[in-house]
């Protein structure tokens, strides 16, 4: 149970529950989807969703399914979308709409919420793909990889295999 690791249960949603991590990060757990399965038994941790907070849930979407060819819409409202890759199969990314100001990193009054490191093609392909679906390129901090903000403002990361 994510208690027991340390986690604190702050609702109970009935088709999932949210918890906090000891650092504070909230993550929801959902039930096993096998409705075959009827025992207690803790859920297999394997990642679902990945959930981004942003103003547009839509506008975000569509710029990470095109980045990722993850073209599949599961999920589609203005506050709540979720994309797939073409074989459905988890784990999702999902948007969700929130009022939030939105991170400017390397801001720590403004946090970059997540970030996302990237396995990018060698040659620069894909740096040209985020940057013409609206990324923008950010300073480089020492790091090995290129750091780009998406449209809503979260870094990710574009790794080549030698980086």
């Amino acid at each position: 149970m994510a208690t027991d690791l340390g986690a604190t249960q702050l609702r109970d949603s009935g088709s999932f529950r949210v918890f906090a991590d000891p650092g504070g990060h909230p993550f929801c757990l959902y039930p096993d989807p096998d409705p075959r399965d009827t025992s207690d038994r803790p859920l297999s941790g394997a990642i679902g969703h990945i959930v981004f907070d942003c103003f547009s849930p839509r506008a975000l979407a569509s710029f990470y399914a095109k980045l990722l060819a993850m073209p599949e819409r599961l999920q589609d409202d203005p506050s709540w979308v979720v994309t797939g890759g073409a074989d459905r199969r988890p784990p999702y990314l999902a948007f969700q709409h929130t009022a939030a100001p939105p991170p400017r990193w390397p801001d720590p009054a403004f946090p970059q919420q997540m970030h996302l490191d990237l396995d990018a093609e060698a040659g620069g392909a894909t740096d040209q793909l985020a940057l013409e679906l609206g990324a923008i390129r950010l300073a480089d901090l020492g790091g090995s990889c290129p750091i780009y903000a998406d449209p809503a403002g979260h870094p990710f990361c574009l790794c080549t295999p030698d980086q």
